[in-house]
């Protein structure tokens, strides 16, 4: 197992549910304007027992004519993803609210502040947890 895989399986998974363009890595240089979402992911840890990687989904909302964020489309984009992907939570382990991708699992794990990027977006970080 490899992080491109992780990258692909979850990139498939989010663009059947999600009405904007996902972009593996990076988005095209000619990519303007529109909402997006870029996935890249962190090393692989690889142990005795699990093989894991944190997966970046980074949620990207063009600037508002004023500049700032548009807070209110951000937050309704990156609340569809995380509905989309089951939150860990050790005290609760629940099999069937388990997101699995041809054998790799799939847990929300944080979000971060609101971020402005060179492309006039701000965008939040959304970091799922991949377990194989």
């Amino acid at each position: 197992m490899n992080g491109l895989k992780v990258v692909e399986a979850l990139a498939v998974y989010l663009r059947k549910h999600l009405d904007c363009k996902v972009f593996k890595f990076a988005k095209t240089a000619n990519y303007k304007g529109k909402p997006y979402v870029c996935i890249n992911y962190l090393a692989i840890q690889y142990g005795k027992w699990v093989n894991s990687c944190i997966v970046n989904v980074n949620v990207h909302q063009p600037n508002m004519s004023n500049g700032q964020p548009d807070t209110i489309k951000l937050c309704n984009l990156s609340e569809q993803i995380s509905q989309l992907i089951p939150k860990t939570n050790n005290q609760t382990e629940d099999d069937a609210q388990e997101l699995n991708l041809e054998g790799i699992r799939y847990e929300f794990d944080s979000d971060s502040n609101c971020m402005e990027d060179a492309d006039n977006t701000y965008f939040i970080n959304l970091r799922i947890k991949a377990t194989f």
